[in-house]
């Protein structure tokens, strides 16, 4: 009976690496939290977005968003393979830039529920040399010499674990042996940089919930 007030971080599923040579590292989730959540007894649908799958070494895909009462966290931006006509994704966090398309993805904020919301871009691909890291929740990807880092995630108040950090990007020697999964992290997918090698798939997102018990 009666209410209790909680509080929520609710972070967005990261978007898939891009593969191939010289590409970039996917997007994280966002990552939104806010205090002072009043519930009353009842049920409250959680939706955990699932990181971005590649569908081939040259098409990544975005991150799905994570929802909870209100709160809404935008999947990541996807990683990118090299080539022009093939562009960053914007996203919670965008995609890293690649050497023939510079520019990495934009943030984008779709949350409607209050709170704080976290995201940045995707880091700038660099000229014969490596693609951006996909931008994390709380810096912009990394930009210079291969494995470029993404952009750094943010500490969850509530757990103490660091969540979305963005993905790595590659140059045209494969870092997938280095690949590590962190399953509902929201972290977006390390790019391949392996001939004719898909991207990583980003890590799913995660809805926490801290309320007072009786």
């Amino acid at each position: 009976s009666g209410s209790a007030t909680a509080s929520s971080d609710v972070v967005g599923g990261g978007g898939s690496g891009g593969g191939h040579y010289y590409s970039s590292g996917g997007g994280a989730g966002r990552f939104v939290s806010k205090t002072g959540i009043s519930l009353t007894p009842g049920t409250y649908p959680v939706v955990i977005g699932l990181g971005g799958v590649p569908t081939n070494y040259y098409t990544s895909n975005a991150g799905a968003d994570s929802t909870f009462n209100g709160l809404t966290a935008k999947g990541g931006g996807k990683g990118q393979y090299n080539d022009l006509t093939y562009t960053p994704g914007p996203g919670g966090s965008g995609g890293g830039g690649t050497p023939l398309v510079i520019t990495g993805g934009l943030a984008s904020d779709s949350n409607t529920g209050g709170g704080s919301s976290y995201g940045y871009d995707g880091g700038v691909g660099t000229a014969s040399t490596s693609g951006g890291g996909g931008g994390g929740a709380g810096g912009v990807g990394g930009s210079g010499a291969a494995p470029t880092a993404g952009g750094i995630g943010r500490a969850s108040a509530l757990d103490g674990n660091t969540y979305a950090t963005g993905g790595r990007g590659a140059a045209a020697t494969p870092i997938v042996p280095s690949w590590v999964a962190h399953p509902n992290s929201g972290n977006g997918g390390d790019a391949s940089g392996g001939n004719n090698v898909a991207g990583q798939t980003g890590d799913a997102g995660v809805v926490i919930i801290s309320y007072p018990t009786p």
